[in-house]
């Protein structure tokens, strides 16, 4: 089975666009003991242990059971939030999903979780959900429920725009990085070491050679650290600094989600034309003004839900 690493992603197409956590069902199971009350439900024992199931340990196969201890909170207030709450509303709405489409796109769910969790073992996968307590007709609910919210979301978003204005401005704040240039990097994880790594190159050792040496980056085994390309690949950090760096020398520290960089720019060039970049801005543009509408959306419901957790403390 593959490290629980790479479970990044399973249903990209049905998870990633809505930021969902939970999961949708049918019927709730009032087994048990109410685990969390909101204005207008509680959920019980039963209901909480088979959504977890579904949506985290059934894509977490190798999550530890301190790990799993850890999300249940998280995930229960998610649970509630988007799955009976924007749920609701998305039914009130007048959205609308055709049971009939479900079959495909749970099938392709079930399909991604096996390639991608279970390293394409279908025995691995059918085990998984037994001990779970779980079984294929337990998907359906949970892809309708993704169905509903995906259709709210566009119907929530379908105002938000951006003008040319608005991508003039973002280009021009932010021109430098529509250059394309020759990029060193080495990659660490800690401060000490990009530090280290600098100072080595910094008293004449070849980057290349300290980056196959010191750099986490895989790649760096291969290419020394060097990368090619428009600036507007990278994440913002790194960006920024390799569109204004002086062209020869080495950064401090460029702190990323990734770790540590130290950057040295070999090359750069002029930045693209405005019209030739505004399509890709106002689409990046859209997307973060998207995710910021959604976001407090969500936000201003769950301040109205007063959602109360009562999950027994784990010992």
């Amino acid at each position: 089975m593959h490290n629980r690493n790479r479970i990044k992603l399973v249903a990209a197409s049905l998870l990633v666009s809505l930021g969902l956590t939970g999961c949708g069902s049918k019927s709730s199971d009032t087994s048990g003991p109410v685990v969390a009350a909101y204005n207008g439900g509680q959920i019980h024992e039963g209901e909480f242990r088979k959504q977890f199931n579904l949506q985290y340990m059934l894509v977490k196969p190798d999550a530890t059971e301190e790990e799993a201890e850890g999300e249940k909170k998280n995930f229960l207030e998610n649970y509630i939030l988007e799955q009976k709450l924007v749920l609701a509303q998305a039914k009130e709405s007048g959205v609308k999903v055709d049971a009939n489409q479900v079959n495909g796109p749970a099938s392709q769910y079930k399909s991604q979780i096996i390639q991608y969790i279970y390293s394409g073992d279908a025995n691995q996968f059918n085990q998984q959900m037994k001990k779970l307590g779980l079984t294929e007709k337990d998907l359906n609910p949970l892809i309708e429920t993704f169905m509903y919210l995906e259709q709210f979301q566009q119907e929530k978003l379908k105002s938000v725009s951006v003008s040319e204005e608005e991508a003039k401005q973002y280009y021009n704040e932010h021109r430098d990085a529509y250059s394309s240039a020759t990029v060193y990097h080495i990659l660490t994880d800690k401060v000490a070491d990009a530090l280290i790594a600098k100072e080595r190159v910094a008293k004449g050792e070849d980057f290349s050679k300290v980056a196959q040496e010191m750099s986490i980056d895989p790649s760096a085994k291969q290419n020394g650290g060097k990368m090619e390309g428009p600036l507007t690949q990278y994440v913002a950090p790194f960006r920024d600094a390799a569109a204004t760096l002086e062209i020869g020398k080495l950064s401090e520290p460029v702190q990323t989600q990734y770790g540590y960089h130290i950057i040295k720019v070999e090359k750069r060039g002029e930045p693209e034309a405005f019209d030739k970049v505004k399509e890709s801005i106002r689409q990046q543009l859209q997307a973060e003004k998207s995710e910021k509408t959604w976001r407090g959306y969500l936000e201003e419901m769950r301040k109205k839900a007063n959602i109360q957790i009562t999950l027994p403390t784990q010992k």
